[in-house]
């Protein structure tokens, strides 16, 4: 510590610094230096700790014979000790303490430490230890990072203020007056968060995820001081992507779900972390997380973390590198799009047989006899795949990704897809692009909410409202007859009159109008005639918007406008949405030009393939200051072209290699291979090992 100095400071007077001034109090703490310095005291208290323990003066816990013994974490500027309930423990803590506080002047807050005990321990020793540590604080009823320190039989009680805080934030003064598409991305943005942190670490009660979803489906709907309005739509709807008809609302199970399997991909890809080490040897003996099951007696934490195993095994697969971890009957490895296994029964002989046996082992090739004579049915598929040249190892992937790296988001897709088939079951179903023709409009966000609503024929007009038992006249407010959607935006006189003054390219006939849905695909992509002003948004979203408020005024404010100012008023509103969208400036892209590095040794590759045949032709040239070297080659059951280019790069690297060329610079006309290569992360569907990954890229 001799050795950091402490910062000084000038004071700028007239944008000149003036005078010198030295703190006597140290390094502030918003200092860049001050974590650094933080965390090297904090390994002396680590060290100080292990040694005790190995001196035998403490004993930390641990979950099961084969885990560590544990006896404190870090996390930020707190410590949590982790001791037997005993004398000894307690006297050898508060040494190590006090000698901590000595030689780096940091002193323990005694007001907001606690001890949490066991339930056996003696009720002499616990006000023992308190005397004697001076920490009266007892723990274990509270909260730590917004999480319950211990978990009961009523887990949903100590999980409860999640809904008060959405409750609490969604009845906040700045979200009672904003659109249906403000309020969308306030829901998104905003309340789905909240009960994130708690998600990522326990499966919350299906009762409180119903709570939650019920405070989300309250906030959607209902109007500014708490007045309740009627839902037009489940949420399960509302859940959909936007390419089915939803909104892409968050699922709560779902969404848990997902947090959960960061947990259990973790454990597979690190199982020697301290997590690993301290639970696997508990509930996992054999090491196999993914076939191991949850004893009666297993904590909430790992039943949590089984939750989230049970989606990996949706989507994750092996992707074959040198074979030998790979059974074939029992392992996913078919398909590097979806796991995929062959289909049995596997025969006595060949029940055990791993990829590798399929393999020729002088070349890594596939043998093709074997192959027949084993998996006859699966033969084509199998000769697609691309296994390591090399010997790399096998590696169990996520599917759901191209890198083949586990995500919240894809994994929430995953879990999504058994809901959404059993969600569409009952609707009926007919081919309409929603992202095509609705929400990549260039529209104002609530034109494209109220367009959205129109489709899905929730919009509260007299037909809608008689049929939801709401006791209201059906019958239009202008001409009498019934109203719904259609009537209301196409065949009442009043919109017959607007849709006719309206300026659009073609002739359009609104007495053909019956399903607005099944017409929407034409009637978006009409153009609006020049004088208008209008070229980029197109102008039908808008007059259905200004006929929904035209309708809204007159039914509510007795003001009857004439068809006239009715689409002059989505004529100047489109136009000046456009206008403010054109005013945007968008950040110039500047190309930076980067100079390739000057090598004596190029290798150039190239491949050309036939998707009906999927043959390849593969060739390389080889440019050295003595001389050159080409070479070309056929490659069949090639499943893509990026994976052509990769098998032709390959061979351009064994020959540079055979060369004895050390530096060498490749170029190949695929920019996708290229950006694979370089950002080493190859598409998991089409280059994972064609190119010996990961020896290739790094071995190069």
């Amino acid at each position: 510590m001799q050795c950091i100095s402490s910062v000084t400071y000038s004071f700028l007077i007239n944008g000149s610094p003036r005078g010198h001034v030295t703190p006597s109090r140290g390094i502030r703490q918003g200092d860049p230096l001050s974590p650094y310095i933080f965390i090297l005291c904090s390994e002396v208290l680590s060290g100080l700790c292990n040694k005790a323990q190995q001196e035998g003066l403490i004993q930390g816990i641990r979950v099961a014979r084969g885990s560590p013994r544990i006896n404190h974490l870090l996390f930020a500027d707190d410590t949590m000790f982790f001791l037997k309930a005993s004398k000894g423990s307690a006297t050898a803590l508060m040494a190590i303490l006090r000698k901590y506080e000595e030689a780096s002047g940091q002193y323990i807050n005694r007001e907001k430490s606690s001890i949490t005990f066991s339930r056996k321990a003696p009720v002499e020793l616990k006000q023992w230890i308190h005397t004697e540590t001076q920490i009266l604080k007892e723990g274990g009823v509270g909260k730590y990072l917004g999480l319950p320190e211990h978990f009961g039989r009523r887990k949903r009680d100590l999980f409860t203020s999640i809904v008060d805080r959405i409750k609490q934030k969604a009845s906040s003064w700045s979200n009672r007056y904003l659109s249906t598409a403000g309020k969308l991305v306030m829901l998104q943005s905003v309340l789905t968060p909240i009960p994130s942190h708690s998600m990522s670490c326990f499966q919350l009660p299906v009762s409180l995820c119903k709570r939650i979803q019920s405070a989300f489906t309250r906030y959607w709907w209902d109007g500014g001081k708490g007045k309740k309005k009627m839902a037009w739509i489940s949420w399960e709807k509302l859940t959909l992507p936007k390419d089915s008809g939803g909104l892409g609302l968050r699922d709560i199970q779902a969404f848990n779900e997902a947090f959960l399997a960061k947990i259990s991909i973790r454990l597979l890809d690190n199982p020697n972390g301290l997590l690993g080490r301290t639970l696997l040897p508990k509930y996992c003996p054999d090491g196999n997380l993914l076939s191991c099951t949850s004893p009666s007696a297993a904590s909430h934490g790992w039943h949590s973390i089984l939750v989230g195993r049970d989606l990996l095994l949706k989507k994750l697969g092996w992707v074959i590198g040198n074979g030998a971890s790979i059974n074939i009957w029992d392992d996913p490895w078919l398909n590097l799009d979806s796991p995929l296994r062959p289909m049995g029964p596997a025969t006595q002989q060949t029940s055990s047989l791993v990829v590798s046996d399929l393999l020729l082992p002088a070349t890594g090739e596939w043998n093709i006899n074997l192959i027949q004579e084993v998996l006859p049915f699966e033969e084509q598929r199998i000769l697609c795949l691309q296994p390591s040249t090399k010997g790399a190892r096998d590696v169990l992937k996520w599917l759901g990704t191209k890198d083949g790296k586990y995500s919240v988001k894809f994994g929430y897709h995953a879990a999504m897809e058994e809901l959404k088939e059993e969600i569409l079951e009952g609707e009926a179903t007919m081919e309409f692009d929603w992202k095509k023709t609705l929400w990549n409009l260039k529209l104002a966000p609530k034109v494209k909410m109220f367009t959205w609503k129109s489709l899905k024929g929730i919009l509260p007009v007299g037909e809608r409202l008689l049929a939801r038992h709401i006791n209201v006249d059906p019958r239009c407010k202008r001409c009498g007859s019934s109203e719904s959607v259609n009537h209301l935006l196409f065949h009442c006189p009043f919109a017959r009159d607007v849709w006719n003054l309206s300026p659009l390219v073609g002739s359009f006939d609104v007495s053909g109008m019956t399903d607005l849905r099944a017409d929407w695909t034409e009637l978006q992509a009409l153009k609006c005639l020049p004088p208008s002003g209008i070229t980029s948004t197109p102008l039908v979203p808008w007059i259905l918007w200004s006929l929904w408020k035209a309708r809204n005024k007159y039914v509510f404010d007795n003001f009857s406008g004439s068809p006239a100012e009715t689409l002059s008023q989505a004529i100047v509103v489109a136009r000046e949405w456009e206008i403010a969208q054109q005013l945007v400036e968008k950040k110039a892209h500047v190309k930076v030009s980067v100079a390739l590095p000057q090598m004596k040794v190029v290798a150039q590759s190239d491949a050309a393939w036939s998707e009906s045949s999927l043959n390849a032709g593969l060739g390389w040239f080889v440019s050295t200051p003595e001389n050159h070297t080409e070479g070309s080659r056929s490659a069949s059951f090639i499943p893509s072209v990026l994976i052509a280019e990769g098998l032709a790069l390959r061979e351009g690297v064994e020959a540079c290699r055979s060369l004895g060329v050390k530096e060498v610079r490749f170029e190949s006309d695929s920019a996708q291979l290229i950006k694979a290569i370089n950002r080493r992360e190859p598409p998991l569907g089409d280059l994972w090992y064609c190119v010996g990954y990961p020896s290739f890229v790094y071995g190069i």
